[in-house]
């Protein structure tokens, strides 16, 4: 099954054509995972958005931007889904990016019936979360492993979605999953100024890519991607989003790519100075230049989004993997080798 990523530099989330949360980790890339059916259908946690009756499915991104748009054809009405991470310019220049996902709900036509799987299961699933349910919100706790809360906020009806009942779609909705309790009222006007900022701010950055005329949109779709590995905080360039995906399905070669390789990230960056982004450019070089206080110092083959040089390997038993592919990891022992890239001229 192929999923599409959504994210805003701090964590990414994988959605399938399902409209399924199947991948998420809060509040960082390196988090632990608070949906993860990509490596435990049965006990890893989801979130899925669904409807009654439904006639056609359609999947894309919307034009230049990470923002992921599901559009559901039933026989009561039609619906779109947006879902993406919120990332935007503050008043003061400072880029936004919360480590929260939203997914709005646009009703085009009639009145359809959602049926929501919301199924949070922190810390990698070892257990599913416990709810309490608030006017405003939906707070999510582990129940097992370190402890952890999460934030729902909706106009939905919290024990209708709690209990997956069908929903009459009547107006336009919205779902809000965010690591921190908001301090403001999250209502439908804020969702939709934060959507079309967060659409404006890829928009602008796209136009601001010097990509080649041949291949051009499929060359932009690449761009938004890599630019979607990029930690914030750091400039750091994670390798992918995910961990234990396997090279081979049924294998045991399935490795934990949340952290920044060197020699890869390097690559990254000289495509983004060669594109025009030098900012992203001179934060890797920062970043670099911070792990290496001493001249006497070597650079490690790869570190954490933070800085992290020991990144021990853990192998979490409870999981059965993507598609039965054991074992499952957290961390990598990679950061105790030796990597050589060689260049021809």
């Amino acid at each position: 099954m192929k999923h599409a990523v959504v994210g805003n530099c701090t964590s990414a989330a994988l959605i399938s054509p399902e409209c399924s949360i199947d991948w998420l980790c809060l509040p960082f890339f390196d988090s632990p995972s608070l949906f993860g059916r990509l490596l435990d259908n049965r006990q890893g946690g989801h979130f899925r958005i669904w409807a009654e009756d439904i006639i056609s499915v359609k999947q894309q991104y919307t034009h230049h931007s990470p923002i992921l748009k599901t559009k559901f054809t039933t026989k009561s009405g039609i619906f779109e889904v947006m879902d993406y991470m919120p990332r935007f310019l503050a008043h003061d220049g400072e880029v936004m990016c919360p480590p929260e996902i939203q997914r709005n709900i646009h009703l085009l036509e009639g009145n359809p019936y959602l049926i929501v799987e919301f199924k949070p299961c922190p810390n990698y699933g070892l257990a599913e979360a416990s709810f309490s349910v608030s006017p405003d919100h939906l707070k999510i706790n582990s129940t097992k492993g370190e402890y952890s809360s999460f934030y729902l906020y909706s106009n939905l009806d919290f024990n209708a979605v709690l209990r997956g009942e069908p929903i009459e779609l009547k107006e336009s909705s919205y779902f809000l999953l965010s690591y921190h309790e908001k301090l403001t009222p999250v209502t439908q006007g804020r969702i939709y100024l934060e959507y079309e900022r967060t659409k404006s701010y890829w928009m602008d950055w796209v136009y601001r890519t010097s990509a080649p005329q041949k291949y051009r949109e499929i060359v932009l779709r690449s761009i938004i991607t890599l630019k979607l590995l990029m930690f914030q905080r750091t400039g750091a360039f994670v390798a992918a989003p995910t961990t234990s995906l396997p090279e081979i399905k049924g294998g045991e070669r399935n490795w934990d790519y949340r952290f920044c390789w060197i020699r890869d990230a390097s690559m990254i960056i000289d495509l983004f100075a060669r594109i025009g982004h030098v900012i992203a450019s001179e934060n890797f070089i920062k970043f670099i230049l911070g792990r290496m206080l001493l001249k006497s110092e070597n650079i490690s083959v790869m570190y954490g989004i933070n800085g992290e040089s020991d990144i021990r390997e853990q192998i979490l038993e409870h999981l059965e993997g993507y598609e039965g592919s054991r074992p499952v990891r957290i961390g990598n022992g990679a950061y105790q080798q030796q990597q050589m890239m060689f260049m021809e001229n």
